[in-house]
Order: structure tokens, then C-alpha cells, then sequence
């Protein structure tokens, strides 16, 4: 066949010769052209190629002859492998392309992706100045007075730093930093550790929408597996732990924090200290909620508060999506992080009455934290664990999820609460196992349980976390006698194994020991007998009227394990476990807190850990510390970690997550479009995006937030670009799937515009914009329900009869100039439309000046 061809073009070859008038009949073309269009992005080599290319090195040297600035700059690239604005990308790729592709014709298109250095975020010039102080015995003589020889501070004492370090560190100014590190714990001491404290009224707290530093006290009235409800008779807030948590109804907490607003209501955030000061022994929830339908549904967020509600509509579950479409209500409801085994997945697809607290949503949801999801018309058995574990005996059926296992039963969580299924023989459940059990409760150990002839029906398996365990101390371990409760608990004392009996003895106290209950084989190493340990496991009653029976996960030997004894009868002394970041503003020390950023400040335990008092390899050590301070975060989050390196002072540097935490870069990748002219091969500063998605993805992502029974919405074609439907199976399916683009850079924009062709059909008589959007963030960080969204105009649709394309016009984007935007195609749809909806031919450019 090569053959064949290459006769045939000598054979025309020679006819071109001989006959003009043939070629005009056959309008030949003489020559073959080489038009380009490639889609490139640079490899780490390319940067040297860049730097070293003749041409550029000319380019730089003529504007600096000696070589100072832009001569270096150039050089730079080579070695950082990003450029910047002494080195733009712009000016230096061209010769690299003509250089990489020397037959390229005029016409041809380059669009190149590469590393363009950028500067740190703004937060990071707050940490220009940061200092040490550690506090002192005499410290915490101020803080405790003469009544409590403590040389610690609990969550109580912490708003005493302020004034501390105003005694201490002299001298500051607006803007100095202070690293404090002190000792802590979350238990109180026996006496004098609440003397003088004035709690804030929750009304008051979220009466100011600024946010401040508040200690509240106040019931769990409702908990989901980010952290729980309180109330204190005022009014209730949110506490968000971001972490599975160790508190649940009917628990009295004290919670000490700064707050902020979040869906539109004031919470106090994760890093907020929260402490258990009694445990009730009764809990309901409340007999009637408010019917919210339709118009109520939506109009909740012009005045949105924490109330008790009902809603109903359908239920999809896509992923950890728990979402209600309500008849009538543009807005939808989101069962926020429901705990396993609260929401019965054989519910998706169908009508549902979600009752709970409605606690502030976004322009697209109102968030729910569910105390009950049953079809509807139906009477569900499922009654709460954590009203189980505080009701009287009798019959009762629970759903929720194994949390800890022992040689006799396990425990099970809804996270309103825990209870022990004492089956009294080995089993093969295991943590994450979904369960359902129906059994008549009865008392033992002072916690309610469910006895062997229980019934257990064994569903779905899941990963499980446990919340993180609450440190007893000797004087905690004496409470617990006469104020039981079921939670996660860690303590450290002295392992004795005798027979089938594995009791710990506790520093300080006689009074209670450790007992832990019928240990899994290999649990626990009988090399550790006699030994210092840390046991870590669920706390589930009292034997004997001295042992603190214990569900153990984890038992270690702890070596350096401390004694937390009776402040009313010895001293009690920690060792400086916690750091936390203030700053100097006003005439005042406050504690530093961002919400565009997490922090992350290295604590002496971890200096400690590592034999020195600076951070040698930040890059194994600071990881590792973010991922167990922040375990439950999303890519694209950022935090801030502040620590002391070689030379001993404190710096910091910023991190990023994209499955693990690492150093951000100092670059960001940026796209370019060049094409080449008879003048040669330029960049093209006027084009930002141009796709034309036919059978190109363009780099956009779908997020599917419902999807019901179908497995996608969007599918990308080469006739028609970004194609969209959720019609199968001749049903018109519930859904909600964002088309996402890669990051926009509008830096440099000026009058940028956005503009593409759409056709669509199958509307069944609804206006577009019922279904259809075209959305805008600056702050998407993958995740389209975790961000804000601005709806962009269109002005010209498609009449939706036909599938003939049209284009929507110019859709101004000025107001998004000096930012990196994500642009977003939305689709929705109801059992009463499933539209088809198809887009192609996106760009987004500088507008044309109309001189």
C-alpha cells in the first residue's frame, strides 16, 4: 500500500508539471502542510532545555547585560523548574516549541501546561516574627491560686494565657507571635478547678455573628460523626470536632473555644476543648418537630437557626451523599454524616420523613443532623442507642455499627451512644460490622445491656474510627465508680495477669483499678505482666465496687507513663505537652486563628519523641503530625505548621493535602495557548480556556453529589462534546452532577468573558435554568458541595426543540479578574424532567476592546 501511494504522488507530480489548467480542475495542493495542534505539558527536562536554548539565553542577556536579574532569572528555571515574572513563560516557550517542532506551519496551535512560580499566600506573612515562651511554676500558681497545687492548665483555665502572657512577654507589638507551650489536661482538678468560672450563655454566643473566644456548659442533645449539638435552656450550637466523637446524649459538657460562622450559623470548631462534667441519666428527644415542605424547605436559610424538623421527600444516596428532594422545594435536605447504621441504605430511591435538627445549610441544601429516618407512612423499631443506654429495661431494637469487640459480645454505636450486647460465647463479629439487635435491655455493671438471647442480624461492613479516647487520670478512674458511662478511655498503671485476670493498678489511687474484660486472644502479651502500659478501649461499667471494666483495643507498654493524682492531696505536676500560636493585636494577646487555613504548631511531646529540641527533617516529622491532627480533611486543604528547625528558631511553612500532606510548592501549573503566525510562534495572553470537547475532556472532572441507580450523568463525545443525561430505562431519574473544570487563572485577566454552545431537550415545558446552570467558585477544592457557587447568567438557551446548537453569548467574568476560578456546568433532574444536555465549544478570553 506505501507503494501504491508513493507511485501515485510522482504520478501527479509529474502532471503538475505538465498541465496547470489539470491542477486548477483538481485544485492540488503543492504542498503538504505541518499544522500543529498539541497539547503538551513540560517535563522536569524541558525547563533546562528552556534555560539553555541559544535564543533565550540571547533574549535575557539583551535586556541585562550583566546578567544580575533577568540572566539569572533565566537560569533559575533550569533549577527550580518553574518560571516567574523576571522569567515569563510567555517569552521563553516559543523558542523551545519552534525548537521542538522546527516544521510546524503558520497556524499551528501549542497548548502548553507548566510550573509558574507563586507567591505564598497572603496568611503566611502573619508569621513574620515568632517567639517562645514556656510556662512557668509560678504561672500556674497565678492560674490556680493557693487552693490547687497544679502545674498544669485544663479546658477550664485556658482563657488565664492572655493574661499570663501579658505579664511575661513584654514589649510586643501589633502582629508578634508567641509559641506557648504549657502542660495540659482535660481533667479538672479536685479542687478549685472550676472556682470563678462564669459560663456564656449560648444565646449570647451565636448572637455574635463575628465570632470570639466563649466557654459554655450544656447538654448533647443531638450528636452525628463530626462532633454534636449542645444546649444550655438559651439555645443550642453546633460543636464540629471533624472527628468521630467521644460525647453523646446526655452528656454535660463544658466547651472552650473561639467560634465562627459556618452554613450560616455560629459553631465552635475542632479545635475547641471540650470537657465531660456529668453524664444524666435519663435523655428524649424532643415529642414534636416542625413540618418544614416545600416553600418552608427553602425559606429556612433567610433566617436559618438550630430548630427541631421534619421533612419529606425522596432519599438518594450516592457515595457519603445522604440527600432529600422535597416536593415543591428548590433547596434540597442533606442528612449531614450520619453514623453508620442510622440511615438503612435499602431507603435510597424512596420516600422518606428525616426527622432532626436543621443546623444552617448553603443556597443548595439545608443540613440535617438526623434522629430518625423511616419511610414513609411506616413506624420504624429502631430506637437510638444512646436513648437505649439511658432508658429503663425493656424491649428494644438498636441499629448501628460493632465498635469494639471482646471474647463475650461487643459494643455497638449509632454515635448517640454505646451499649454492650453481652452475647456470653465467642463470635465472629468485628468492628465496622453493621448490626441490628432486638433484645430486652437489663442493668449490669451500672450500664444498660443486651443480654446472650438477644437477636442479631449482621449487615454491610464498613471502616470504622473510633473517636478519640478520653486520658484518665487516678482522680477520673475514683469518679467513674459512682459516674458511669460508656465511652473511649485510655489510663496507664502497672499490668498484673493472673490466670484469666488482667487488672491494672493505677499511680495515686488504691480506690479503683483497671479490669480488662475478657481480652480477644492476642490482645494482650503476656510479656507485658508487671509492666507500665497504656490501655486504650471502651469503658463499660463497674465490678465490685473497684474495677473499671474495660473493652481494650489496644494495650502497649508506656515506659514514661504519668501520674495524674488528687490536686486536693499531692501536687500534680505534667510535663509541657501542648503548644498553642498566639498573636499580639490591640494591646492584647490573642490566640492566632485563620479560617482560610489550618495550623498546626509542633508540640514538645513530639520534640521529645525525636531526642532534640528542633525539627532536623521536617519533611518525615511534619507530615505525620498533620495527618494525626487533622485526620479527616479533604485534598486541596491547606494548613500552616510552625516549629523550630536547625538554627532553633520557630518558622512556618505552609502544607497541602492531596491524599497525604506535603510542602506546597512554590509553583503552581498554568496553561498557556501559542500559535504561530508568518512572525513565528507567540503566546496567546488573550485565551484562557478554548475546548472544544468533541471527544476532548478539556481536563473536566464530573462530581456526581446523587445519582440514585444510575452509574453516570456525564459523558464526554466526539459529535457532541459534554453530553449530560439522566434518562434510562424510560424513567426520568433523580440526580445532581457537577462538570467541573481544571483551575482557571484570571491573575493577570482584565475583561475576561466566558462564552460556549449548548442545545438541550426533554424539559418537558420547565424554563433551563430549573434544570440546567453554569456555576463559578473561587474556592473549590473538589468537593462542589463544600464550596461556594455563584450562578452565571445566560442570556441566549437553545429552544429545546431541536438539537441544533446555539451559542449562549458573552458571559462576563470581571468580576472574578485577580483570582483562579473553577467554572462548572450543573445538571439536575426529577421524576418529572431528565433533560439531554449537550456543551461544546467553551472559551473563555479576554473580551475585544471596541476601539
Amino acid at each position: 500500500m506505501k507503494n501504491k501511494i508513493l507511485v501515485s504522488l510522482i504520478t501527479i507530480a509529474g502532471l503538475t508539471a505538465c498541465n496547470d489548467d489539470f491542477n486548477d480542475q483538481f485544485n492540488i495542493v503543492y504542498n503538504v502542510n505541518d499544522v500543529k495542534s498539541m497539547v503538551y505539558t513540560l517535563d522536569p527536562s524541558d525547563y533546562g532545555s528552556i534555560a539553555d536554548n541559544e535564543n533565550n539565553v540571547f533574549i535575557a542577556t539583551g535586556k541585562d547585560p550583566a546578567g544580575l536579574t533577568y540572566v539569572k532569572a533565566l537560569a533559575d528555571v533550569k533549577k527550580n523548574k518553574y518560571f516567574t515574572s523576571e522569567a515569563p513563560a510567555e517569552e521563553y516557550i516559543p523558542a523551545f516549541l519552534d525548537a521542538k517542532y522546527p516544521n510546524a506551519d503558520v497556524g499551528s496551535k501549542f497548548v502548553v501546561t507548566f510550573n509558574q512560580y507563586e507567591a505564598p499566600s497572603a496568611y503566611m506573612t502573619d508569621f513574620a516574627k515568632i517567639s517562645e515562651y514556656t510556662l512557668a511554676a509560678d504561672d500556674y500558681k497565678t492560674v490556680w491560686g493557693t487552693s490547687v497545687n497544679a502545674s498544669f492548665l485544663s479546658p477550664l483555665s485556658l482563657q488565664k494565657l492572655p493574661t499570663i502572657l501579658k505579664s511575661k512577654v513584654t514589649g510586643a507589638q501589633d502582629g508578634d507571635m508567641v509559641v506557648v507551650n504549657y502542660a495540659y489536661s482535660e481533667v479538672e482538678p479536685s479542687t478549685g478547678g472550676t472556682q470563678g468560672v462564669v459560663y456564656d450563655k449560648i444565646s449570647d454566643v451565636i448572637a455574635n455573628t463575628s465570632g470570639a473566644s466563649y466557654t459554655v456548659k450544656g447538654n448533647v442533645i443531638a450528636t452525628y460523626g463530626r462532633g454534636f449539638l449542645i444546649n444550655d435552656g438559651t439555645a443550642s450550637i453546633l460543636v464540629y470536632l471533624n472527628a468521630a466523637s467521644n460525647y453523646y446524649v446526655g452528656d454535660v459538657v463544658s466547651v472552650s473555644g473561639t467560634t465562627s460562622s459556618y452554613s450560616k450559623l455560629m459553631q465552635f470548631p475542632a479545635t475547641s476543648e471540650v470537657k465531660l462534667l456529668e453524664r444524666k441519666t435519663t435523655f428524649a428527644y424532643p415529642t414534636s418537630s416542625q413540618l418544614l415542605a416545600g416553600a418552608e424547605l427553602d425559606n429556612y436559610m433567610t433566617s436559618p437557626s438550630v430548630k427541631y424538623i421534619r421533612i419529606q421527600g425522596t432519599l438518594t444516596i450516592s457515595g457519603s451523599y445522604y440527600n432529600i428532594v422535597v416536593d415543591g422545594a428548590t433547596r434540597k435536605g442533606s442528612i449531614s454524616y450520619p453514623v453508620a447504621g442510622v440511615v438503612d441504605p435499602a431507603l435510597n430511591g424512596k420516600v422518606v420523613d428525616v426527622t432532626g435538627y436543621a443546623i444552617g445549610g448553603s443556597s443548595t441544601y439545608v443540613n440535617i443532623m438526623a434522629t430518625s429516618v423511616v419511610e414513609s407512612g411506616q413506624t420504624s423499631d429502631i430506637t437510638p442507642v444512646g436513648v437505649v443506654a439511658l432508658s429503663a429495661a425493656g424491649a428494644y431494637t438498636v441499629s448501628g455499627v460493632v465498635a469494639a469487640t471482646y471474647a463475650k459480645g461487643f459494643l455497638v454505636t449509632d454515635g448517640t451512644g454505646n451499649i454492650l450486647v453481652y452475647l456470653n460465647k465467642a463470635h465472629d463479629y468485628v468492628v465496622g460490622d453493621i448490626v441490628k439487635v432486638s433484645g430486652t435491655t437489663s442493668k449490669y455493671a451500672n450500664l444498660m445491656q443486651f443480654p446472650a438471647t438477644s437477636v442479631v442480624t449482621k449487615g454491610a461492613h464498613v471502616t470504622f474510627t473510633n473517636p478519640a479516647p478520653r486520658t484518665l487520670a487516678a482522680t477520673d478512674m475514683e469518679a467513674y465508680l459512682t459516674a458511669t458511662y460508656c465511652g473511649n478511655v485510655s489510663y496507664t498503671g502497672t499490668l498484673s495477669i493472673s490466670g484469666s485476670y488482667y487488672n491494672v493498678t493505677i499511680d495515686g489511687t488504691t480506690a479503683v483499678q483497671g479490669s480488662l474484660s475478657y481480652p480477644i486472644t492476642g490482645v494482650v502479651d503476656p510479656a507485658l505482666n508487671g509492666k507500665k502500659v497504656l490501655v486504650t478501649g471502651y469503658a463499660i461499667g463497674v465490678s465490685s465496687g473497684k474495677y473499671l471494666n474495660t473493652m481494650v483495643t489496644s494495650i502497649v507498654e508506656a515506659p514514661a507513663a504519668r501520674s495524674f493524682a488528687s490536686a486536693s492531696r499531692v501536687a500534680v505536676t505534667v510535663a509541657p505537652n501542648k503548644s498553642e500560636l498566639y498573636v499580639y493585636s490591640s494591646s492584647q494577646w490573642k490566640k492566632y486563628t485563620n479560617s482560610d487555613v489550618l495550623l498546626g504548631v509542633i508540640t514538645p511531646e513530639v520534640y521529645s519523641s525525636l531526642g532534640s529540641n528542633t525539627i532536623a527533617t521536617p519533611e518525615n516529622v511534619v507530615p505525620t503530625f498533620l495527618q494525626n491532627t487533622y485526620p479527616y480533611v479533604v485534598d486541596g486543604e491547606k494548613a500552616v505548621a510552625i516549629y523550630k528547625d536547625k538554627s532553633k528558631n520557630y518558622i512556618a511553612k505552609e502544607y497541602t493535602f492531596n491524599k497525604y500532606w506535603s510542602l506546597t510548592p512554590d509553583y503552581l501549573p498554568v496553561t498557556l495557548t501559542f500559535a504561530k503566525d508568518e512572525s513565528g510562534i507567540s503566546a496567546n495572553m488573550s485565551t484562557y480556556v478554548d475546548e472544544t470537547f468533541l471527544g476532548d475532556e478539556g481536563d473536566f472532572k464530573a462530581y456526581n453529589v446523587t445519582l440514585g441507580s444510575l452509574s453516570y450523568v456525564w459523558i464526554n463525545t466526539a459529535a457532541y462534546g459534554w453530553k449530560a443525561s439522566a434518562f434510562l430505562n424510560n424513567t426520568n431519574n433523580v440526580s445532581d452532577s457537577y462538570l467541573v473544570s481544571p483551575s482557571i487563572n484570571l491573575l493577570k485577566a482584565t475583561s475576561p468573558i466566558m462564552t460556549f454552545d449548548e442545545a438541550h431537550k426533554y424539559l418537558n415545558g420547565a424554563q433551563p435554568t430549573q434544570y440546567l446552570s453554569v456555576l463559578v467558585s473561587k474556592n473549590f477544592t473538589g468537593d462542589p458541595a463544600a464550596c461556594t457557587w455563584d450562578v452565571l447568567p445566560v442570556a441566549v438557551w437553545s429552544d429545546g426543540s431541536t438539537w441544533d446548537f446555539v451559542n449562549v453569548g458573552e458571559i462576563d467574568l470581571s468580576a472574578y479578574k485577580g483570582s483562579r476560578i473553577n467554572i462548572a456546568f450543573r445538571y439536575t433532574s426529577d421524576a418529572s424532567a431528565a433533560a439531554t444536555w449537550e456543551v461544546k465549544n467553551l472559551k473563555v478570553i479576554e473580551k475585544e476592546s471596541a476601539n
